[in-house]
């Protein structure tokens, strides 16, 4: 078994193959906090939909 997900857009690694990072962000962590970069990551549809449509929360 893995260990827990994680996610750094500026990851070679990430580039080469991202597709099983995003599965496993959609699964594992729909709401994905990067502690050293300071961002949130949506990475289902309806979510970042969601957070489109209510830029009073999601701002």
């Amino acid at each position: 078994m893995s260990g827990a997900v994680t996610y750094n857009p500026y990851a070679f690694a990430l580039h080469d193959d991202p597709y099983d990072t995003y599965r496993r962000l959609r699964e594992e962590a729909p709401a994905y906090w990067n502690e050293e970069l300071r961002f949130w990551v949506l990475s289902r549809f309806d979510d970042v939909q969601d957070a489109f449509r209510d830029h009073e929360t999601f701002s």
